[in-house]
């Protein structure tokens, strides 16, 4: 896995319950969407408001932080590192 792939795993994790209350129906027909609004802009909303939330941040670096201490030294644990520091500084910067 490479560091590009971990750094989405994370990010996507951390928007997972983003996915449960905006599931939608989005079609891509004939490179046209059936809403009027694409899912590229909802999920830049929301992602934008979940950072905005301090407490959100720090429960996720929480559990960043956690799963770091699992991860044998690699890589990939460098790359999960960089981005809970990443949200951690965003959290202490709110």
């Amino acid at each position: 896995m490479g560091c590009t792939t971990a750094r989405r795993l994370i990010l996507s994790a951390f928007t997972r319950n983003l996915g449960k209350e905006l599931l939608q129906a989005y079609e891509l027909t004939n490179g046209e969407w059936s809403v009027e609004t694409p899912p590229s802009a909802c999920i830049e909303k929301e992602r934008a408001a979940q950072i905005a939330n301090a407490e959100f941040v720090k429960h996720h670096v929480a559990l960043g932080t956690s799963a770091v201490a699992q991860l044998p030294s690699s890589p990939v644990k460098a790359t999960v590192q960089a981005v809970v520091d990443e949200l951690s500084g965003i959290a202490n910067s709110a």
